[in-house]
């Protein structure tokens, strides 16, 4: 005999503690970060529809006070696209990148990255984008068929609904907003388009809640609102798509 002791190893029960506090500081600690992801990723979604308005409002100097109408084929004075305008054409986005100084980032929300596809971004062989914002200095949403199909609507709402100038007063002064939209109509609550798990038409869509957590409103005066889900509602129709904010 040397007179050396065996080393022992764990015990079971030492293992089963161990284990348990594992388990109990990753209960902690993982929705901690989880939470801080969202956080941040809802601050750059915020950041970057600041600087999608104060584009806007970059043109509105360059075109004496007229606010971008994205809705436009081939620039301000083309025909008008049927869709709501998350579409555009590939001249308003090269625009926003060559003279606004954008990126293809700023078009999309961070809480968002199943929308921010190359097949959207380049849609059409490239004559049409699918952005992941809504766009209201639209003169076409002023128009008074669109504010009769207008639902949730408060009383006291009068025309201009939305902004036709940074100037000029309107009911909603939204200029972007956070995408929320349901296709095809009547789905019933269902943001994420049938056949297509990669199409999330909400930007703030999380986990198994059936309700956008959230919605960013940013206006003509470059001010950004954060907005509770509870008042996301359904506003009307257009192209077969339901549109709320």
């Amino acid at each position: 005999m040397n007179g050396c002791k065996k080393q022992q190893g764990f015990t079971l029960i030492e293992l089963l503690v161990v284990i348990a506090v594992i388990a109990l500081l990753a209960a902690i600690v993982v929705p901690s970060i989880s939470s801080a992801i969202t956080t941040a990723r809802e601050t750059r979604c915020a950041m970057e529809l600041s600087s999608l308005t104060k584009g806007a409002l970059f043109y509105s100097i360059e075109h004496d006070g007229k606010l971008p109408d994205i809705t436009r084929v081939g620039g301000p004075t083309g025909g008008q696209q049927g869709q709501f305008s998350y579409w555009t054409t590939k001249y308003w986005k090269d625009w926003f990148l060559d003279e606004a100084g954008m990126t293809r980032d700023a078009f999309y929300s961070a809480s968002n990255k199943k929308w921010n596809r190359d097949d959207f971004w380049t849609f059409n062989g490239g004559s049409r984008v699918v952005i992941g914002r809504f766009y209201f200095g639209v003169p076409r949403y002023n128009q008074p068929d669109v504010f009769g199909m207008l639902q949730n609507k408060p009383t006291d709402a009068f025309m201009p609904l939305f902004p036709e100038a940074p100037e000029t007063e309107s009911y909603y002064p939204m200029l972007f907003a956070d995408l929320n939209r349901q296709y095809p109509t009547g789905s019933g609550d269902n943001w994420v388009t049938p056949g297509d798990p990669n199409r999330w038409g909400s930007n703030h869509l999380y986990g198994t809640n059936p309700w956008p957590k959230m919605n960013h409103i940013a206006n003509v005066d470059g001010s950004v609102h954060k907005i509770p889900g509870s008042e996301v509602k359904y506003r009307f129709t257009w192209a077969g798509s339901e549109i709320y904010w």
